[in-house]
């Protein structure tokens, strides 16, 4: 079959623009080689986990749990252990779009608006409404100007981390956790577990304070620090929570030394509060060496729940300041929300359909301690 002049001319028109436009395609990064770029304020992150990506630092908080639990993994609930997708930055509009695909996020406050994710719903809330919220207590230590970005809400507590901040810049790394679309996982564990590799000076830094939390309210008691440990490591603490048997007086954290006398002050000396637990723990110095409070959820009848205070700390101002905070919250919660409450009108129209005089919650607005 012959060929015209014409025809072979406007095939090799067309091969060569092929050609040039395979080039091209090479030559050309990915149209999505943006999106996973890793911004630079993960990095850090990563490399405290010894991660380069969000595959690799899943992977290490997972093996960090198993290795803290040694006796409970196996029979951890297997939600503990299902991988969670870690969104390492974007913007507001891009996870928005694609709130599907991520459980938790790295997130920059020059990037992000929290309002419009928490409007859209893309933060999870604490189902506590009052002080006592777990989030309540994480987000009273941050810098106000971190807090004022948090997202405002008249009574709950939204699921945001701050993982730190630079008041020289103003930026905020904040860690989130989001529910919606996703399957149910237990992706605050991770979000929270992502702060633990921060060094002393970088949480004090942010947070005023070292504070070691009470892994008991995610399932994990094993997470938790022993009268052991907090001795081993004593310039890693200012404050912490401790389980105790009702009849033990913390004798090795006292013979090391560790534990601050709170009744240098009075507001701990003259405190009587209405409830069964005693307002301290005395040693036989006559030192008052922790507080016991009550916590509904873990204290039985051979057990309870105190905090302590690093005597060695090198902020015990900031350290009972939230301390007082802190047992205030949990005195509201036991007796005094049945004679300081929120206005039962405007609790009832706007945001609790049954509120009655004494239900467990507060607006944020009236928590004034």
């Amino acid at each position: 079959m012959r060929i015209s002049m014409k025809e072979s001319t406007g095939k090799r028109a067309r091969a060569i623009a092929c050609i040039l436009s395979c080039l091209l395609s090479c030559m050309a990064p990915p149209a999505n080689a943006a999106q996973h770029e890793i911004p630079d304020f993960c990095k850090p992150i990563l490399e405290a986990w010894g991660a380069t990506n969000a595959k690799e630092l899943m992977e290490a908080v997972l093996k960090d749990w198993e290795e803290k639990q040694p006796n409970e993994w196996k029979r951890l609930h297997k939600g503990a252990k299902t991988p969670v997708n870690i969104q390492l930055g974007g913007t507001t509009e891009e996870l928005l779009k694609n709130y599907k695909e991520w459980d938790v996020a790295i997130l920059s406050s020059r990037e992000v608006n929290l309002q419009r994710l928490a409007d859209a719903g893309l933060i999870s809330i604490d189902n506590v409404p009052n002080p006592t919220s777990f989030f309540s207590l994480e987000q009273w230590a941050y810098p106000e100007a971190v807090q004022q970005r948090l997202p405002d809400e008249p009574m709950y507590y939204s699921c945001v981390y701050c993982y730190d901040y630079d008041p020289a810049t103003d930026e905020a790394i904040f860690i989130i956790w989001n529910e919606k679309g996703r399957p149910r996982r237990w992706g605050n564990h991770t979000a929270r577990q992502l702060l633990e590799r921060r060094t002393p000076d970088h949480v004090r830094a942010v947070e005023g304070l070292c504070r070691k939390i009470d892994w008991e309210n995610f399932g994990m008691p094993e997470m938790s620090l022993s009268e052991e440990e907090l001795i081993a490591h004593p310039d890693e603490w200012d404050w912490a929570v401790i389980r105790i048997d009702k009849d033990y007086k913390l004798d090795k954290l006292n013979a090391a030394g560790l534990l601050y006398d709170f009744s240098q002050h009075e507001y701990w000396r003259e405190r009587a509060p209405e409830w069964e637990w005693p307002s301290g723990i005395w040693n036989e110095a006559g030192k008052m060496i922790a507080v016991p409070y009550h916590h509904y959820s873990y204290d039985d009848a051979n057990s309870l729940t105190a905090m302590v205070i690093n005597a060695q700390s090198p902020v015990i101002p900031r350290a009972l300041a939230y301390a007082e905070h802190y047992i205030k919250s949990f005195e509201w919660d036991d007796f005094g929300r049945l004679t300081y409450y929120s206005d039962p009108e405007m609790m009832r129209e706007n945001y609790v359909k049954d509120f009655e005089i004494g239900y467990l919650c507060i607006l944020k607005k009236d928590v004034n301690w």
